[in-house]
Parts: C-alpha cells; structure tokens; sequence
C-alpha cells in the first residue's frame, strides 16, 4: 500500500507551493506565483481529478502532480467571473483555443 501526503503550503504573499510525500515517488515541492483572483472555488477537487487524470493516461505521480498544476493555473486564469464571493474555474479553456 502507498502512502502519499500533500499539503499546500502558503509561502509567502506573492507564492504557493503544493509538498508532494510519497513512498513510491520520494516527493516534491512545487512552487508557483499566486494568482491574485476570486476565482477559487473547486481548486481542490479539480487539482485531485486532474492528477487522477494524468495517472489513467499513464503518468508517473510526479509528472501527473506537475500537468495537473498547469492545467488548473490555466483554469484558474481562464475563471469566467461568474457570481459572488469564490467564483467558479474556466474548466473549459483547453476548448477555448487560447490557453
């Protein structure tokens, strides 16, 4: 049985890093710039479904942790600005053809 911990750390204002721990893979720290945004609502489950995605094409879990960041800051960039408060992702920017 794998055991894998992540944990997303806030660094500092102006960064994120997401702490990958694995037996399998020895783990990871990767670091990008914040995104200053309302655009935030579903960025767990998103970041989780698209490493799982990666995995079922037959990534190893480090490369499926680091698409699965660039496809999210790519839906992250692409929020629609629908709404209040924690607005929703732009899950569809790989369609849009400007991603």
């Amino acid at each position: 049985m794998h055991t894998t911990t992540t944990r997303r750390l806030a660094l500092a204002a102006a960064s994120v890093a997401v702490v990958l721990a694995t037996a399998a893979c020895g783990g990871g720290v990767f670091e990008s710039p914040r995104i200053a945004t309302r655009a935030t609502h579903g960025t767990g489950c998103t970041l989780a479904s698209a490493i799982a995605a990666g995995m079922a094409q037959g990534m190893d879990l480090r490369d499926a942790v680091k698409w699965a960041r660039l496809y999210l800051l790519q839906a992250i960039a692409a929020a629609p600005g629908f709404g209040q408060g924690h607005q929703p992702l732009g899950h569809n920017w790989p369609l849009k053809g400007d991603g």
